[in-house]
This record gives C-alpha cells, sequence and structure tokens, in this order.
C-alpha cells in the first residue's frame, strides 16, 4: 500500500489498499483520530481536521499490516 504525500497539509492519498484493510490514524497520544474502513483499491482522505504534528497510521488486514509517521504541515 502506498501513502501519499507525506508531509502533507490537506489530502491523504491511500493506493494499491489491500481487500478488506482497516485504516486507523492516531495522534502521539495514542488516541484514535480517523478510522477508515476500505473496501476499494484507493483513498482520499482530507485531513484538514488535524493539527499540525506527527500521526502514526496503522493499517491492516488478515494477511497484511503496515505501520507509518505521518507529518501533517
Amino acid at each position: 500500500m502506498q501513502i501519499f504525500p507525506n508531509p502533507t497539509k490537506s489530502l491523504l492519498t491511500f493506493r494499491n489498499i489491500p481487500e478488506n484493510t482497516l485504516i486507523v490514524i492516531y495522534n502521539l497520544d495514542g488516541r484514535i483520530v480517523k478510522r477508515i474502513s476500505s473496501h476499494s483499491k484507493e483513498y482520499i482522505l482530507d485531513i484538514t481536521f488535524l493539527k499540525k504534528g506527527l500521526y502514526m497510521i496503522k493499517s491492516f488486514s488478515h494477511e497484511y499490516f503496515l505501520s507509518e509517521l505521518l507529518i501533517k504541515e
């Protein structure tokens, strides 16, 4: 799965998403700020609601796991 652009100010694109993937964005306190259950290969998320800073993106399905830092400008 690809996540871009990173860093970003407004839109975040998830591409080549494995089937039945759950995408969760956490702040650095470990609180969930957004949860997405994707059933498509691509998803565009407007993240203008997030404050500037670092976030953790975790995505997983039955056969897949990804953990990545997100920088919100």
